[in-house]
């Protein structure tokens, strides 16, 4: 069985094949299974390391984002491609639904607490108050972010690019198997705004 995690960054997950991209750092001493630039279909670091239909399941989590729309459309055209039939994708990335809401007058009390976590965490570039309009600006362009999805306009590109059943899954939550709790929530933030920033797609070949 071959299940390859695309965009795998520092978290390796045991018995998938951990995909991160050739000029990517690595701060610890343990690498990447695969250096592969997943935007690129042939030459070296490529798609074309992997054959048509010879992969079960591929998984990706706050990868896609980073990428312009066109260079995510030749991700999940290759995933297609390469996935065997009946093999299934599933990918998680942060909602632009959630930076909408965002910027609603009545916060929740997460909204609020994040909004204060944006601003006291130095990991964002600059967010200098707790104000919906330095989180949301700052969010759209940090940590490389280059188009940033709603549930709608993936599911919408992974149904052009011939996938089948495509549904939107809670964090953790799956029919499948190989795919519960797989994400890495506990490693980036908080839970609580890693379920407010995430919406998690599924879909089969």
């Amino acid at each position: 069985m071959i299940k390859l995690h695309l965009g795998c960054g520092r978290n390796y997950l045991d018995g998938w094949i951990n995909v991160n991209h050739p000029t990517a750092p690595v701060k610890e001493k343990k690498k990447p299974d695969v250096r592969m630039d997943i935007t690129v279909r042939k030459g070296d670091d490529s798609w074309e390391r992997y054959e048509n239909d010879s992969v079960d399941y591929i998984y990706t989590e706050h990868t896609i984002e980073h990428f312009t729309y066109s260079d995510g459309e030749v991700m999940l055209q290759e995933c297609y491609r390469v996935l065997k039939p009946n093999g299934r994708i599933r990918i998680a990335t942060p909602d632009l639904k959630f930076l909408v809401q965002l910027y609603d007058t009545n916060k929740t009390s997460v909204q609020e607490q994040y909004m204060k976590y944006s601003c006291d965490n130095r990991s964002f570039a600059v967010v200098p108050y707790p104000i919906d309009t330095f989180v949301i600006n700052n969010f759209v362009r940090d940590w490389g972010h280059t188009f940033i999805y709603d549930s709608k306009t993936l599911i919408s590109l992974l149904t052009r690019c011939k996938f089948l059943n495509v549904r939107e899954y809670s964090v953790g939550k799956s029919h499948t198997p190989v795919f519960k709790n797989i994400e890495n929530k506990k490693n980036r933030v908080d839970t609580s705004f890693y379920k407010l920033e995430t919406f998690v797609v599924e879909a089969k070949k």
